[in-house]
């Protein structure tokens, strides 16, 4: 008897032992395999992180298809155009700003609209078959020098009889003085805000892009233009005369991005900008907080912030006391060498990083529409900010005369510090068919 349960204890400890080898045979196993799905795991975390995560390549505006359309078409319709309402004098769009009908115009700088040429005008309501009689008031577009001879660009006033509440359909002018008057109707532009759904018109910034008739930009600058303004917070894009970049504008659209075409037709010599700014502050108004009008060769380049509308904030907080921010602009040369650390898969305007500090240039204005009154003198609400904040840098062809060194431009790499985003954009690799 003791002799079978001695033989049973050893046959159990062989199984004991048995099972022990086996486990132990799994857990290097599964050991080993998690060793090398670790290492696995961990390369492809690393190349991740060198190369960017596959989503981020996709990156485009999120907003949704019926938010765009509304945005695209409230900026864009009514379709604006310059026609003629007097002797040398024009009027482009019509706008319904406080309970009072704006209109943007362009006339001789010495008499304008007043004078032998004053004129009157009246409101249409919808479903009323007489119109309300007003008269207009002109005032010089700030921001323009004076002159005796040329043209200047007016805001309009249609000042009328009586107040209302609603936004008219159409505003009609004609000269005083005429015996047969020949009236020309504009219609009037309102953004209703309750087709934006819950945007708020303070956390966005429209861009309104100048023509480019003498430099003929290519379809993918523009593209890396809307591309880079995107990733700095930009919600909106107008391009004025763009119509040949309207397959363009679909295919940014496809993507999520806000950008509308309309025609500008400007009747007179002179580029129009003081008429174009006007018209832009009031065409994004009360849909957007703050309004900048710049060429596709301009990009606002913050020194610190990584988002324009938080520089902003930054500045004026509260944001009540300030209705226009004021950069200046830095010449980068397109004549000279690319900065030598471009690479050659980087938008153009990346690759140019020396400016001419003695170059003259102008001021580029973001405005605030609704810090704007009547009242009170714009340049008393301006701020300027220091280019050690942020500054325009304008891509141009910079005079070098022949023979001349070019130690007297100044490195400015700082557009550099959002190449990285901007590789990642989806906007960017936003392709075109070209026009048959």
């Amino acid at each position: 008897m003791f002799i079978f349960s001695w033989f049973g204890d050893v046959a159990m400890r062989k199984y004991q032992q048995l099972l022990l080898i086996v486990v132990s045979a799994v857990s290097v196993v599964a050991l080993l395999f998690y060793h090398h799905e670790y290492h696995r795991l961990r390369y492809v975390l690393e190349v991740l992180n060198f190369f960017g995560k596959p989503a981020e390549n996709l990156q485009c505006p999120t907003i949704n298809e019926t938010s765009l359309s509304n945005r695209v078409n409230g900026f864009s319709s009514p379709l604006p155009v310059w026609v003629p309402v007097g002797d040398n004098h024009y009027i482009y769009s019509a706008f319904w700003e406080r309970n009072n009908v704006i209109v943007v115009g362009t006339g001789p700088a010495n008499g304008g609209f007043s004078g032998r040429n004053s004129y009157q005008c009246e409101v249409w309501l919808e479903g009323k078959d007489e119109p309300i009689p007003g008269r207009i008031h002109a005032s010089i577009i700030e921001g323009q020098k004076k002159k005796k001879v040329g043209f200047l660009g007016y805001t309009l006033s249609c000042e009328i009889e009586k107040l209302i509440s609603v936004v008219p359909e159409e505003v009609t002018m004609w000269r005083t003085q005429d015996k047969v008057p020949a009236k020309v109707s504009l219609p009037v532009h309102y953004m209703n805000l309750k087709r934006l759904e819950d945007d708020d018109p303070a956390l966005s910034l429209t861009v309104c892009v100048l023509p480019d008739d003498s430099q003929r930009i290519s379809s993918y600058a523009l593209i890396s233009f809307v591309s880079y303004y995107s990733i700095l917070g930009v919600s909106d894009f107008i391009l004025y005369g763009g119509s040949r970049y309207h397959h363009v504008a679909i295919e940014l659209q496809k993507h999520g991005a806000s950008v509308s075409v309309i025609p500008w037709n400007f009747p007179v010599s002179g580029d129009g900008r003081a008429e174009l700014e006007r018209d832009c502050r009031s065409r994004g108004w009360p849909a957007t907080g703050n309004i900048v009008v710049l060429s596709l060769n301009e990009y606002i380049v913050p020194v610190i912030h990584n988002d324009l509308l938080r520089m902003l904030d930054d500045l004026d907080a509260g944001r009540k006391t300030t209705s226009r921010f004021q950069f200046s602009t830095q010449l980068f040369c397109t004549n000279i060498p690319d900065d030598p650390g471009a690479e050659p898969s980087w938008p153009m305007f990346m690759h140019k990083t020396y400016y001419d500090p003695a170059a003259k240039t102008g001021a580029v204005n973001i405005y605030r529409p609704g810090a704007l009154t009547t009242n009170k003198p714009i340049e008393l609400s301006t701020y300027t900010l220091s280019p050690s904040i942020a500054a325009v840098h304008k891509l141009s062809s910079c005079d070098i005369p022949p023979g001349a060194s070019t130690d007297s431009f100044q490195y400015k790499p700082n557009i550099r510090r959002f190449v990285s985003e901007l590789m990642k954009s989806g906007l960017l690799n936003v392709q075109v068919e070209p026009r048959k």
